[in-house]
């Protein structure tokens, strides 16, 4: 971890080495996004979540994240670090993120369930089909999730398209459905 810790400050220095000659190329601070090596936070991160250290986790995961905004990784990594904490709410945003980016990973979708299964005792979140009690989920999952409304009239619900699931095993696509 050691190494990991000291490879930061010099991946800190290549970033504003590199922006500074893009400034000196005549860009716009706004224009150029900050480059490094994304691997390097989540080894630390793992490393910290290993040693139970999961605010440092915390951190070297969103400095993943923020160079790799693409990475549906980072997302679950974000996602270990709340779970382990006692923090389901902020797990199951990181992990609804990582499934936008990648809906094939089957992993964070189970754990998405089981975080909605534990935070509402109601059952008004989660509808399943029979066929996905058995084994959740599986491409013949039916699996609707609420997710809070942004305005008070308004819920939105992701559901699997069934059709997509039939033609293209592996494959999640959400339709989205708005009911007022």
């Amino acid at each position: 971890m050691e190494a990991l810790a000291k490879a930061v400050p010099l991946d800190h220095e290549f970033n504003d080495d590199n922006r500074s000659k893009e400034l000196k190329r005549g860009r716009r601070p706004d224009q150029i996004p900050d480059i490094g090596n994304h691997e390097i936070y989540w080894n630390l991160g793992l490393s910290y979540m290993r040693m139970s250290q999961y605010q440092q986790a915390l951190d070297a995961y969103l400095a993943m994240r923020h160079l790799a905004p693409t990475n549906p990784d980072a997302y679950l990594s974000i996602a270990s670090v709340y779970l382990s904490t006692g923090h389901p709410e902020e797990a199951g945003i990181s992990l609804l993120q990582a499934l936008l980016l990648d809906s094939n990973r089957a992993e964070a979708l189970r754990l998405l369930v089981d975080i909605y299964h534990q935070i509402d005792h109601e059952g008004c979140s989660i509808v399943m089909t029979r066929a996905s009690r058995a084994s959740i989920p599986t491409a013949r999952s039916s699996i609707i999730i609420f997710v809070p409304p942004t305005t008070a009239s308004s819920r939105c619900f992701l559901k699997p398209s069934s059709s997509t699931w039939r033609n293209k095993p592996g494959k999640l696509r959400f339709r989205t459905t708005t009911a007022q």
